[in-house]
């Protein structure tokens, strides 16, 4: 998990949980303080905010659900479910990521 979710460093937004617009208010809070520091602005190596990762993940899914057999084997049954297990394991936004444990 990133360094926002537990630990022992200091709890920091995580942009995976929250959308750009709440972590660039976030950011600039910290910057009043520090008036020196230019406004954080979304680059291409950014990770995705949450509304992006939230998309990106249901079209992944929702194309990976549309190609999984009807009638799986157990094979296949059982690989989806570890799939989800480990997909859930390191998913970026925690409460997202303890949903796909629960379901």
């Amino acid at each position: 998990m990133p360094p926002s979710h537990g630990g022992e460093e200091e709890e920091k937004p995580c942009k995976a949980c929250s959308d750009f617009k709440s972590w660039t208010k976030t950011q600039n809070k910290n910057t009043l303080a520090s008036p020196n520091k230019p406004t954080p602005q979304k680059s291409n190596d950014c990770p995705l905010d949450k509304q992006e990762l939230g998309n990106s993940t249901w079209g992944f899914l929702h194309t990976m659900a549309s190609y999984f057999p009807d009638k799986p084997s157990k094979s296949q049954s059982e690989d989806m479910s570890r799939f989800f297990n480990i997909f859930a394991q390191f998913y970026p936004c925690e409460p997202c990521a303890l949903d796909f444990k629960e379901e």
